[in-house]
């Protein structure tokens, strides 16, 4: 996997962690990607705390002039993804979420030795004090299929975001985008 094979995108409104996340994605093991930041016309000084990481990581940032995300957020999920410039891996990440440091070096070995053209790297919450409020089990195996995943969701073995999968563009691209309910709930999961 070369720089433009991963884009992660990251639909930004607020700025609270958002430094945070930023200096886990700069401290990646394998800087194979390229980071656009999609600001959602915040008052927060989301340029300013990109601006640090210029020199860090590949890294685009562009300001919308109107909020969309607190009408539509699965759409302002959408334009952002559109600002990416066609890297086929598609990793849809957030503003106040942290990085494991060998998560890019996952995808890259994921796409190398399965081919796949959908992932997912389990979650862990973390609160405002660094603490672990919730953390999906360790997968039982390398693969699974869709059916699975989504057994292991009704029977409440795990609990997924958006932020946790990679997928391939013609995926997003053959559906047209995501799916849209209010407030983005299960959006990722229908789509």
């Amino acid at each position: 996997m070369n720089s433009t094979q991963l884009a992660i995108i990251i639909p930004a409104y607020k700025a609270t962690f958002l430094e945070q996340t930023l200096s886990s994605i700069a401290m990646q093991t394998n800087h194979s990607f390229h980071l656009y930041v999609g600001d959602d016309a915040s008052s927060d000084s989301i340029e300013e705390i990109c601006r640090k990481f210029k020199n860090k990581i590949s890294l685009s940032y562009h300001r919308f002039n109107n909020n969309l995300g607190k009408n539509d957020l699965v759409a302002h999920w959408e334009r952002c993804i559109n600002l990416s410039k066609n890297e086929p891996y598609i990793w849809l990440f957030s503003d106040d979420d942290i990085m494991p440091d060998d998560a890019v070096a996952q995808i890259e070995n994921s796409i190398r030795t399965t081919g796949s053209l959908f992932m997912r790297l389990p979650l862990c919450v973390i609160n405002e004090n660094n603490i672990i409020t919730h953390n999906n089990p360790k997968f039982y195996k390398s693969t699974s299929n869709y059916k699975e995943l989504l057994m292991d969701k009704l029977e409440g073995k795990i609990s997924t975001a958006a932020i946790e999968y990679i997928f391939h563009r013609s995926i997003y691209e053959e559906n047209a985008g995501f799916v849209h309910f209010p407030l983005a709930w299960c959006s990722d999961d229908a789509t």
